[in-house]
């Protein structure tokens, strides 16, 4: 790791990777990029609210338009001590396996989308770096802590 970043969300990324923030009425999203990769991560934090289900469940509709024959799998996980929902996806693109990864979580006043797409040539750079950034995701400034 190596670098933190550390406004409305605290985590620890990569420090050779790019990031941007931007903010877009409630939503507040911060992209991650490794460097000389077409991967790419991000992290939405939306004041708005909704439900992570909805969340998750647009992500992969939005997938699905792009690429039609996805494999997807469900999965759960614990974010910055919450409970989120999310799915592993995997398809062909340009003849290569790609992969995402979705993941949201509630917290009392935010939804945060947590988002990673790879392929198989950077597999190991963005998917250890997004596990890894996930794992240290903490929630500051997001409301109530006990979730």
């Amino acid at each position: 790791m190596g670098a933190i970043y550390d406004d409305l969300i605290r985590f620890e990324y990569p420090d050779d990777w790019e990031v941007e923030t931007t903010v877009d009425g409630s939503r507040t999203t911060i992209s991650l990029q490794p460097p000389e990769s077409s991967a790419f991560a991000f992290i939405a934090i939306d004041s708005e609210g909704g439900e992570p289900r909805e969340l998750v469940d647009e992500a992969i509709d939005a997938m699905r338009d792009q690429y039609p024959e996805i494999e997807v799998e469900p999965v759960a996980e614990t974010i910055a001590g919450r409970r989120a929902i999310g799915y592993d996806v995997e398809f062909f693109y340009l003849d290569v396996i790609n992969s995402c990864a979705i993941r949201c979580f509630a917290t009392v006043e935010h939804v945060v989308l947590v988002f990673g797409q790879w392929s198989e040539i950077d597999r190991r750079a963005i998917a250890d770096g997004l596990e890894r950034i996930r794992a240290t995701i903490e929630a500051i400034d997001l409301g109530d802590e006990s979730g």
